[in-house]
């Protein structure tokens, strides 16, 4: 409702913009000049049989628009009569010209049609030679549709309209190109459509400036316009139009008087909205804008949808030989020859794997048309397919191989396909660093890997089939280095991993974490040294995967300097090796750091060696209490 209050609105604004304009005094200018051209095009429907200076009232629709230029050459547009003692003597004021006439429109309502046209003129030709090249006179205009023809091939009827429009004066009076002031007018237009022929009328009113020009004058006007179009074909036309005028004021002299003209055209409609235009003109009656001659070639290009001789859904099928003359053929290659709107078969498929939906799975769709590859949607995915057999198969080394045969149907088909990825198989094969083999529980890591983790036997072997993914694998055998690592099982596949054993750093016992080197600290300070990284990613290890409850973290220092300073320097060496455990993944509440000074010896301080032992840091295993940081 709103859009068409809208359009409404507008509507009768124009309309009252013209009439006030058009019913306003014409102005009195003196000017040595006039319009003498006064060619402007018309709006276009889509209809072949559009003529070019007769306004019809057509069956245009809201959001339609076209675009078109006529290329023109006219002999003799205006010449001057003078009478004198043995006669008349006539002089060309203005006698050749050679231009392109302009238009754009387009319809802001099912009633409303608005253009704009324009003639360019490339050269310009008086008795004295040639003017130059300009502009005419813009001239904008409306259609209101009173009484719309149907839209039928059987002939769409009668069609009434009023046609307001104002002239802007942007053309040249000096070379009778362009009126002197505003100019506007007003015309009733009325058309009858039948199957193959066309007649279209209008009569109104022109109001023009009064001037004088030597001894040529002018004034308002009456217009008249009739014409008639026949179609050769159902997308060709040859059209027929007669235009006059006559003013309001009889004019003394001979040549300014009531000008008529007869044009006669061929056009032609492509599929594609495009138009083809040519013909010719001459004058049956002297008078200002009736050349002697014209001739002219064009086009255009239009939204209009065009009509085609008996096909009422317009289809590109003939009533005759359509299955359903009013519904039009759905072009999707099954059934285009019948002239119904047949629906395709939509094959809604969704893919699931291992019980979730999956995206990315690569499948096989051979039917009617052949093959064509797809990749499964998390959401489903939908699939417009001829109607017919249909085979959907895997083609994805992911998931299993599922093939699915399926009829289809014109509509909606849903088919879910539950797949499974197929095991892979991961093989450990373990040994000591002299190459004999042994035994031990590997722990595994990862979304789908199993609590019990794989069993190592005796002869250093094990396997176990797993899901395909990425696993963390562990290994802790007493009195060797942890193992730690990251392996992809593929789908079917077998990876092989060989370990062989390397001397332990790190024990874990009932009570603490042994380690087998010192953690090193730069002199006098409490910055860890890099060498002392690998022991301590070790020690990380084992509090992952072999450590429940709190670790405490001991910093202990020697005897030399004063207990004060010893006590918050062990402290500080406790508390660094405590932050690089947990940037290594280690809860920090799993993690308590204590220094201890030099309250703890296991040797002698008298000794050097003693004082190196006694500089140490050591793990606690606290069970599941919490004494704070």
């Amino acid at each position: 409702m709103g859009t068409q209050h809208t359009h409404r609105t507008r509507s009768l604004g124009i309309l009252l913009l013209f009439a006030v304009l058009a019913a306003a005094p014409s102005a009195r200018a003196q000017d040595e000049g006039f319009d003498a051209h006064g060619f402007y095009l018309t709006a276009q429907d889509g209809d072949p049989r559009d003529l070019l200076g007769v306004r019809r009232p057509g069956r245009f629709e809201a959001g339609e628009w076209g675009v078109g230029g006529v290329l023109e050459y006219a002999h003799r547009p205006l010449v001057l009569v003078r009478t004198v003692e043995d006669g008349e003597t006539v002089e060309p004021a203005l006698a050749h010209l050679l231009g392109v006439n302009l238009a754009a429109g387009i319809a802001v309502h099912d009633r409303v049609w608005l253009d704009a046209t324009a003639p360019l003129y490339f050269d310009v030709r008086d008795a004295q030679g040639s003017r130059g090249a300009g502009v005419g006179d813009v001239r904008l205009a409306a259609m209101l549709a009173l009484v719309r023809p149907e839209r039928s091939v059987d002939g769409g009827g009668i069609g009434v309209g009023l046609v307001p429009h104002l002239d802007l004066p942007t053309g040249s009076p000096d070379t009778f190109t362009g009126q002197p002031g505003v100019a506007g007018g007003v015309r009733g237009a009325t058309t009858w459509e039948g199957p193959r022929w066309t007649g279209a009328a209008d009569l109104g009113v022109q109001f023009n400036p009064t001037i004088e020009a030597r001894n040529l004058t002018g004034s308002d006007q009456l217009t008249w316009s009739v014409g008639g179009g026949f179609l050769a074909t159902p997308a060709s036309a040859v059209n027929l139009e007669v235009r006059g005028a006559a003013p309001l004021e009889k004019n003394p002299e001979p040549g300014t008087g009531a000008p008529i003209e007869v044009l006669l055209h061929g056009r032609h409609l492509r599929d594609n909205g495009a138009s083809l235009l040519v013909g010719g003109a001459a004058a049956l009656s002297r008078g200002a804008s009736a050349a002697a001659w014209r001739v002219f070639v064009g086009g255009g290009f239009g939204t209009a949808r065009p009509l085609v001789e008996g096909d009422r859904d317009l289809d590109g099928f003939l009533d005759k030989d359509d299955g359903c003359p009013d519904d039009p053929e759905v072009v999707n290659d099954w059934r285009d020859e019948d002239g119904c709107p047949d629906d395709l078969a939509n094959l809604e498929l969704e893919v699931w794997v291992d019980g979730a939906p999956a995206s990315g799975v690569g499948l096989v769709l051979a039917g009617p048309t052949g093959e064509q590859r797809v990749k499964s949607r998390g959401r489903g995915l939908s699939l417009d397919l001829l109607p017919g057999t249909w085979t959907v198969r895997t083609d994805d080394e992911g998931v299993s191989p599922v093939e699915h045969t399926v009829e289809l149907g014109e509509g909606p088909h849903p088919l879910r396909l539950d797949l499974i990825t197929p095991p892979g198989t991961l093989r450990v094969t373990l040994e000591k660093p002299d190459g004999t083999p042994v035994g031990a529980h590997v722990v595994l890591g990862g979304e789908h890997a199993p609590e019990a983790g794989l069993v190592v036997g005796a002869d250093g072997t094990g396997a176990v089939d797993l899901r395909a993914g990425e696993y963390e694998v562990y290994l802790a055998v007493p009195g060797f280095a942890t193992v730690e690592g990251v392996v992809v099982i593929r789908p079917g596949e077998t990876e092989e991993l060989m370990i062989r054993l390397k001397p332990g750093t790190v024990v874990v016992t009932a009570e603490r974490i042994a380690i087998q080197e010192r953690i090193l600290f730069e002199f006098d300070r409490a910055i860890l040294r890099p060498e002392s990284f690998p022991v301590l990613d070790e020690v990380a290890g084992a509090i992952r995967k072999e450590v429940t409850g709190v670790v405490e973290v001991q910093g202990h220092a020697d005897a030399k300097g004063s207990a004060q300073y010893n006590l918050g320097l062990s402290q500080r060496r406790a508390e660094a090796v405590r932050a690089y455990l947990v940037g290594k993944g280690i809860p920090s509440e799993r993690l308590v750091a204590r220094g201890y000074g030099d309250t703890q010896p296991i040797a002698s301080n008298a000794t050097a060696v003693g004082r190196e032992q006694n500089r140490r840091v050591e793990f606690v295993l606290l069970g599941e209490q919490t004494d704070g940081n």
